[in-house]
């Protein structure tokens, strides 16, 4: 027992020394008074003993700078019991007893340094890298005003000795002046026996945009789960108390689907105490057989050369039917291999540089992933693009918007987990209204779980807001439109872990597609840049992305030898270049796939099969990944 530590208290104050065993305490910047002196219970815990003489020692000291006591100790009949170090309480019968699993403290210093730490109800405070010193600690204000607390100690001083633990104490109060609690939730369903009520029998809609009128004009669109369930939750002042919101399912969404939605827009109180769930039933008789299968491709840390890196890829299906056999591919670059024993799905072939899933699935909602290693050789440039490109395709689909993802890896450059990406190349046609498909992710890499995420994002003039959808998101989320272009994803409560306690869970994003202005001109460039919030912190600023209308989109700079003729076409496109063209995407503005030949050295297509319009055509030769657009007439 070298060394032991030891706590004396007095009212407010909290003082840390270690001893050694049959040696006395030295205090001499100990201030008199009388003191509660206990032996730390994480110490004692640790190592399996008990205080068996007595737990606590009071003793009143002169000031003389010498304390001699005397402790005996037993082994412990719990020793394997974690010691309680922190407590935290609350007189709030109302409040969510999660949130005291990650309350924020901030420790000031003498010399008004600041240090920000979390800690839960019942678990040790551990401050390794915290100074030894006297500190005011209090729990973050911001925290307790959104949760309608006060602490009753604020200011509370400890002298931390660097023993690496506290033991803190803190009774939290309800805050009268605290706005209250707003609540509307319920669910969409198939309405099969048109009663009104959802039956054990009757299926939840996922994915439909239900759109919450508040009562000063604010609107919040929120999605429904795999179950149809949705939910929203905030703040109200107390001269709205009990007033009505009125909610019903997206307008746009309930013209533009096979479902039909018969109820008229429902009111709800918006107070949590009396809100009661709402039931939108719905006649989906004229629903197609089929589902609705979604794929996404991400980036995984770093991509460098002469390593292995990893990419992430996610599908699964929102139903409402099962797909059946369905078919998975990954184009990956041709310059690259994939380590195939870091694919988990064996139902897989290789044909040329693509990974080919054969699967099937009578579940009518599913969701998996796959974090697969390649290896990407040595002697690449550095800021060399490589593109890898994910589809999913079945024999009926009711969404073919959410079957296609695309990824863009600059080879030596770290992964920042927090960005926005478009799916389109900086420059794109002039004459065409193009569909823009926007990834916003976002990472936790903090030490402490984040209670709320959101992202501001102010869309550029040059789009048309009105033509915004929700593609797909990681996490139950509420967009809320402030008008004016200006959209906020919100993530309340999701509680995400962090990356050093859990690293594949610390990741979300969220999904968009938006088309241009139809009136957009030469040069016009579309700009865009998203604020991502932890918490309490200061916003994340993502890059910006760029694209521009100019007509040197109709030649791609990366290779010239590559000539697709002719253009405008009726039914065979040919393909010349020097280089051998092993892999063709045809691909529609709403990102489906809609025609795909792999092979050695591809000479032609055939377009027969295709409606006239507008496409995109992603070749791979030569380690490239190439888009051209093409008018099939």
């Amino acid at each position: 027992m070298n060394s032991i530590p030891v706590i004396f208290t007095s009212g407010m104050l909290s003082y840390d020394f270690n001893v050694a065993s049959g040696q006395t305490i030295n205090a001499p910047n100990l201030p008199e008074g009388v003191y509660t002196v206990t032996v730390s219970p994480n110490w004692l815990a640790a190592n399996g003993l008990a205080n068996s003489n007595q737990n606590t020692y009071q003793i009143s000291y002169s000031g003389s700078g010498i304390i001699t006591l005397q402790f005996i100790f037993d082994c412990a009949d719990n020793a394997s019991q974690t010691p309680v170090q922190t407590v935290i309480s609350t007189d709030c019968n109302d409040v969510d007893p999660s949130i005291l699993a990650n309350i924020p403290l901030i420790l000031t210093s003498n010399t008004n340094v600041t240090y920000n730490i979390t800690v839960a109800h019942g678990q040790t405070v551990f401050v390794q890298n915290i100074p030894e010193g006297v500190y005011v600690v209090n729990i973050n204000p911001a925290w307790l005003a959104q949760n309608g607390l006060i602490n009753s100690q604020p200011n509370f001083t400890v002298v931390y000795s660097g023993s690496g633990v506290l033991s803190l104490s803190f009774y939290l109060l309800c805050d009268p002046n605290a706005p209250a609690l707003g609540c509307v939730s319920g669910y969409v369903f198939c309405d099969n026996n048109n009663n009104g009520n959802m039956n054990s029998e009757e299926m939840g809609i996922a994915n439909v945009p239900v759109l919450i009128t508040l009562s000063n004009g604010t609107q919040v669109t929120v999605y429904t789960n795999a179950n149809g369930y949705f939910s929203y939750t905030d703040t109200m002042s107390s001269s709205n108390l009990n007033q009505a919101v009125i909610v019903q399912i997206d307008p746009i969404y309930a013209d533009n689907s096979n479902i039909s939605f018969p109820l008229a827009p429902l009111t709800a109180f918006f107070l949590c105490a009396e809100a009661q769930p709402l039931f939108f039933g719905a006649n989906c008789s004229n629903v197609p057989a089929c589902a609705d299968l979604w794929s996404t491709v991400l980036p995984w840390i770093g991509y460098f050369q002469n390593q292995n890196n990893q990419i992430k890829i996610q599908w699964g299906n929102y139903g409402p039917n099962a797909p059946g056999d369905y078919t998975l591919t990954l184009v990956y670059p041709a310059d690259v291999t994939p380590i195939t024993s870091t694919i988990m799905n064996p139902n897989y072939t290789i044909v040329g540089n693509s990974i080919v899933w054969t699967l099937n699935s009578s579940s009518t909602n599913f969701s998996f992933l796959d974090i697969i290693s390649f290896a990407v050789p040595a002697g690449i440039a550095s800021g060399t693009i490589h593109e890898y490109n994910i589809s999913i395709s079945t024999a009926d689909d009711c969404n073919s918007q959410n079957n296609y993802g695309n990824l863009s890896m600059f080879v030596g450059n770290s992964y920042d987990p927090n960005d926005k990406t478009v799916d389109l190349p900086m420059v794109i046609a002039p004459n065409v209204d193009d569909v823009l498909t926007y990834r916003i992710r976002f990472q936790n890499t903090g030490t402490a779980p984040a209670q709320d995420v959101y992202i501001m994002d102010t869309l550029s003039a040059n789009l048309n807001w009105s033509t915004m959808q929700i593609v797909g998101f990681s996490h139950p989320m509420e967009l809320i439109n402030y008008g004016e272009g200006i959209i906020k994803f919100n993530f309340p409560d999701i509680w995400l872990p962090d990356s050093t306690a859990n690293e594949p869970e610390s990741h979300g994003y969220v999904l968009y597609r938006i088309q241009e202005n139809t009136n957009n001109g030469l040069g016009t460039t579309i700009e865009n840049t998203a604020h991502i919030f932890f918490d309490w912190n200061e916003a994340i600023v993502t890059n910006t992305t760029y694209n521009t209308n100019d007509v040197s989109s109709s030649i791609n700079e990366l290779n010239t030898n590559l000539v697709l003729y002719p253009n405008p076409t009726q039914n065979v496109l040919n393909v010349s270049s020097s280089d051998a063209v092993t892999s063709i995407s045809i691909v529609d503005l709403t990102g489906k796939i809609v025609h795909q030949i792999l092979g050695s050295d591809i000479k032609e297509i055939d377009l027969s099969g295709l409606v006239p319009g507008v496409y995109l055509v992603h070749i791979q030769l030569n380690g490239q990944f190439i888009i051209q657009r093409i008018v099939k007439q």
